[in-house]
């Protein structure tokens, strides 16, 4: 790395500082509750700065972290065996969302149930087609960025978010054909 220790350490606890929610929505996405992903994100940043001779000299913190961040999310999830039974489902997490809006009852109730079906569909993908579909459609991180995050290719990545994309349409369309069979 280029400059003193001192210099390093200043950028990467201003990475982390300017990093700390998102890096705890990547932990709760991973782990399902709130007190348990600030565990996770303390257990990151601890590590980052255990181990700050450790990153490279493109000076990439804020990958370097995340990636810090989802190992420590399914190290923990290992830990605690709980790798698909999440404390609280991830619509629990994010239903504050419809809680501010304006749109009409009957509408709100619609749009509510739909998202509450998606998000069921989310969390019943395999682990690694979830893992990169949260990550980049959830959360906006592009491709590459998730790559150097789960540590895996780039086209790795897209295969696994267009096949969770293929996957969730298929669960949809057959929700919509039973429902249309119980009409």
């Amino acid at each position: 790395m280029n400059g003193d220790i001192g210099s390093i350490i200043s950028e990467l606890q201003q990475a982390i500082c300017a990093q700390t929610s998102r890096l705890h929505r990547v932990a709760l996405r991973i782990v399902g509750n709130s007190s348990d992903a600030d565990d996770v994100v303390q257990e990151a940043c601890l590590q980052a700065i255990r181990n700050q001779d450790q990153i490279r000299n493109d000076g990439k913190y804020v990958s370097w972290l995340h990636r810090i961040t989802v190992n420590c999310g399914i190290d923990f999830l290992r830990k605690n065996k709980r790798s698909d039974n999440m404390k609280e489902p991830l619509s629990h997490q994010i239903n504050d969302f419809y809680d501010n809006r304006q749109d009409p009852p009957e509408q709100l109730v619609e749009q509510k149930e739909l998202f509450h079906m998606a998000v069921r569909f989310v969390e019943e993908l395999p682990n690694d087609c979830r893992m990169s579909f949260i990550l980049t459609q959830m959360d906006g991180y592009t491709y590459l960025e998730v790559s150097e995050i789960l540590n895996v290719p780039r086209g790795t990545v897209a295969s696994r978010v267009c096949r969770a994309k293929k996957l969730l349409l298929s669960q949809m369309n057959a929700t919509e054909i039973s429902k249309g069979e119980e009409v």
